[in-house]
């Protein structure tokens, strides 16, 4: 898989509330309080929470659908029936592009033909609730959430955050297990739902409970952490990071974006993406990815050498170069501007060829033979369940073989278009498409996306990059004899130190942002937070890990990686094949977490695996159970793994528990006792040596009816 980057974007938001600000991690509670007490069977604590939810922002629309829920499934109730119609109607008027959307539309008609009637539920009334009632659930159910009141404060809370992470790395490398956990408990009393480092943190300290042998608690942290992404990402649907200044985008555009992201290529701390946007005409605009950062070297963009860099050819393209758009656009009315680089014979889109699956099974996860089958990993689960009898795995694509031809051309389509956060601060995303060329067709290879968050270096800011040969850029492509001249490239010389001239820059450029930030915050306190989120995305991406949320025909990704498109520290991998990964990576792969086997149709479990892994194998403290098509238990085996066998423990095995020690028989491909061990079943107990499932020795008693 390419690099595909997203910077995780707080928000703080007005409080409906009297004199009560609230923040978005305390949204992200309320809704995962609320959740937990639907799943306890609790609907009336539910409703209270998702009603004081409402009471902050009445257009959020994920509450609406969680109560429409709640009031449907009492069918039998022709009042229950009536509100569940109205609200789901009221989400769909938010939310009509949502992509269950027909569905939901099909359950108001079933749940219409239930009522018998049409008749609208004053929703003002149904989900009024006081403003003492609301500050009383928020105080008890929500955390306070990162905030600050001056400017210092809030340094010394992300310096606070960061130390705690870094005390924490040093516990867990040192081996001090129980250390790590106190670490990592004090850093999340400390650290924002939002934060990066809260969901990182959480991961590691379900990885440490794991090393202690503690599956059930691990399993717990790992339910809340999936829970929190989920909830992070509908809320994230409506909190987008719109805070705009007066100044109106099209006047804002113009000039050189970078962004806060860069990596070490020999220390040279080069940014990773650096744009160039003119104006052309009276609203058209041009852009361009300039050769000083490391997607233009990583796309092989230009050749020649600084101050005579030529943008190449995209490979196989005949009219366009792949640095520079090729077609002008226009900002729209939502402070939206678009880009396209590449070949304009794909403007109108591509016919894509026919791609064949290759099936295969093996007992170990192997990396993805074509790039754009980042997700089409082999199953551990299947070796594990074929032990315990269960053959309902099934089957796991091994990898993807396109039929190309070998007489193939290869272009590169990018699109990309950024939208405005506030004064000089954008997000951008960006989809990077390759295509082979054939000799009838063209044909899609593969499709990566990245967003990112992109800074525009201002004049006044007088902050400059540094390329190879110690060249500079700053506000401006500057000529050869203007860097001779400037102060910053006397400095770099004497420096001898490019990485480290980077690296200044980029701290200078973040103390800009937070000063600009913390500047406008008495006009709009949500621009504290911004301050906040600018200073953590830059921490995070000094240490080479960032955020990613993914998702293509095959599957979905959310977590780290690092610069090299590794995955690293926690993360959720979901394929559409039938499998899900949450849990922490390492070099991409396995290292800490829960592996679930599921059908892709009815997303019924079919088995999981909570523990540790070396090699992508089942290695460590595990808990592996099997489920049938109601999701009943049928079987587990909880213990010490190895090289993805069960070695020791407790397991099901022929109608009881088994203690001890366990054996692979690879030819029958089951798993039996096979040493020392106790089995106990409902009537009586079995204390001896087993050897490939055959008792050796034996000492049995009758165990005296409970009842």
């Amino acid at each position: 898989m390419k690099k595909i980057i997203l910077l995780t974007v707080i928000l703080f938001i007005s409080c409906g509330i009297q004199a009560q600000e609230v923040t978005r991690g305390q949204l992200i509670d309320l809704h995962y309080k609320a959740r937990k007490a639907e799943k306890a069977n609790n609907p009336q604590e539910a409703l209270e929470i998702y009603k004081t939810i409402l009471s902050v922002d009445t257009n959020l629309p994920a509450p609406y659908l969680k109560m429409a829920d709640i009031y449907a499934a009492d069918e039998s109730n022709a009042e229950s029936v009536l509100i569940a119609i109205s609200l789901y109607n009221k989400y769909l008027l938010l939310q009509p592009d949502d992509e269950n959307a027909p569905v939901l539309r099909k359950k108001v008609a079933y749940l219409q033909k239930l009522a018998g009637k049409e008749e609208n539920v004053n929703l003002t009334d149904l989900l009024y609730i006081n403003q003492e009632q609301a500050q009383n659930v928020i105080a008890a159910k929500a955390r306070r959430g990162l905030k600050a009141s001056t400017k210092e404060e809030l340094v010394q809370q992300i310096e606070d955050a960061n130390t705690l992470y870094d005390n924490t790395q040093t516990a867990i490398n040192s081996g001090n297990v129980q250390g790590g956990i106190q670490q990592l408990e004090q850093l999340l009393e400390q650290t924002d739902p939002t934060s990066p480092l809260y969901t990182q943190a959480n991961m590691q300290l379900a990885e440490m409970y794991g090393k202690q042998g503690d599956v059930q608690k691990m399993q717990e942290i790992l339910a809340a952490v999936e829970e929190n992404m989920e909830i992070n990402k509908d809320i994230s649907q409506y909190l987008n990071t719109k805070i705009k200044d007066a100044t109106p985008f099209e006047d804002d555009i113009c000039g050189i974006w970078v962004s806060d992201l860069s990596f070490d290529i020999d220390k040279d701390a080069i940014p990773y993406l650096v744009m160039e946007i003119a104006k052309d005409g009276n609203r058209d605009y041009n852009s361009k990815i300039l050769p000083y950062c490391t997607y233009a070297k990583k796309m092989k963009m230009y050749q020649g050498n600084p101050f005579n860099y030529h943008p190449v050819s995209a490979e196989g393209a005949n009219s366009s170069y792949i640095a520079h758009s090729y077609s002008n656009t226009t900002i729209p009315q939502n402070e939206i501007i678009s880009f396209s680089f590449g070949d304009q014979k794909f403007r109108a889109g591509i016919s894509t060829g026919t791609v064949e699956f290759v099936a295969g099974v093996t007992d170990e996860i192997t990396e993805s033979v074509a790039k754009s089958a980042a997700y089409q990993l082999d199953d551990p689960l299947e070796n594990a369940a074929v032990q315990l009898g269960i053959y309902a795995v099934g089957t796991i694509i091994k990898s993807v073989t396109y039929l190309l031809s070998l007489d193939t051309k290869k272009t590169v389509h990018i699109a990309t278009n950024m939208e405005r956060i506030f004064s000089g601060v954008a997000q951008l995303n960006m989809v990077t498409t390759n295509i082979v060329e054939k000799s009838n067709h063209y044909e899609k290879e593969s499709t990566d996306s990245i967003q990112i968050k992109m800074y525009k270096l201002y004049p006044e800011y007088n902050i400059m990059f540094a390329d190879k040969d110690n060249e500079l850029f700053g506000y401006k492509q500057f000529s050869e004899s203007e860097t001779k001249k400037s102060e910053e490239y006397g400095l770099l010389s004497a420096l001898k130190e490019r990485g480290y001239f980077n690296r200044r820059s980029y701290k200078n450029l973040e103390q800009k942002i937070v000063d600009y930030c913390w500047a406008k915050s008495d006009e709009n306190p949500n621009m504290k937070t911004m301050a906040a989120i600018c200073m953590e995305s830059f921490e995070h991406a000094k240490k080479g890990l960032f955020e990613l949320n993914y998702e293509d025909a095959n599957g979905s990704f959310a977590g780290w990686i690092n610069m090299k498109g590794q995955k690293n520290g926690n993360g959720a991998l979901i394929s559409h094949s039938g499998y899900k990964y949450v849990g922490i990576f390492e070099n991409d792969r396995l290292k800490s977490g829960s592996y679930t086997v599921f059908d892709p149709e009815t997303k019924n479990v079919k088995a999981e695996y909570t523990g540790e892994f070396k090699n992508d194998k089942f290695d460590g403290n595990g808990l592996m159970t099997t489920f049938d098509s109601t999701g009943q238990k049928l079987s587990f085996l909880d213990g010490k793994w190895k090289a993805g066998e069960f070695k020791e423990g407790q397991g099901s095995y022929d109608g009881g528990i088994f203690t001890g020690k366990w054996k692979m028989l690879k030819k029958e491909r089951k798993i039996v006792p096979d040493g020392k061990g106790v089995w106990v079943k409902p009537d009586s107990e079995t204390t001896g040596t087993w050897k490939n499932g055959v008792y050796v020795e034996e000492k049995q008693k009758k165990l005296k009816n409970k009842e």
